[in-house]
């Protein structure tokens, strides 16, 4: 198997998943904005729709209150941040680039899926596959010779 087709499924792990904290982080954004009563009503729609163990988590008044503060603000632009840097990461590591980039994301991606909850088991499980096949001397070797070239 070449190197890219090895690093390629957990290379789109990090991107998708990098993708879908950033989509997490957005209603924070929004809550620092608008009126609560309209982001409540959206909330219980989306408690609605959640799996059942994930409904105790979703409390919008906790929610509400902790994203309308200046550090609950801070905290998510610093989460959607990480994110980002998690999903370019995943776009260099599928082009045999930055490898110590994709070992950050990996690592950081078991941290901030568990701190956003929703995709903790899949992070986690994304980011100990990626580290794995990171890891690899053969992988590791061609993201060297992908640089020096």
């Amino acid at each position: 198997m070449n190197m890219e087709g090895k690093v390629a499924g957990p290379a789109i792990g990090l991107i998708v998943i990098g993708v879908l904290g950033v989509l997490l982080t957005i209603p924070s954004f929004v809550m620092a904005f608008i009126d609560p009563a309209i982001f409540e009503q959206l909330f219980e729609r989306l408690r609605e729709l959640a799996p059942p163990e994930a409904r105790e988590q979703l409390d919008p008044e906790t929610f509400v209150a902790a994203t309308r503060d200046r550090v609950g603000l801070a905290w998510t632009a610093v989460l959607a941040g990480l994110n980002v840097f998690i999903a370019w990461a995943g776009v260099r590591m599928l082009s045999l680039k930055s490898w110590t980039a994709a070992i950050v994301a990996s690592s950081l991606m078991m941290v901030t899926c568990c701190v956003q909850c929703c995709c903790c088991p899949i992070g986690v499980g994304i980011g100990i596959w990626s580290l794995i096949v990171l890891l690899d001397p053969n992988v590791k070797q061609a993201f060297e010779a992908k640089a020096a070239a």
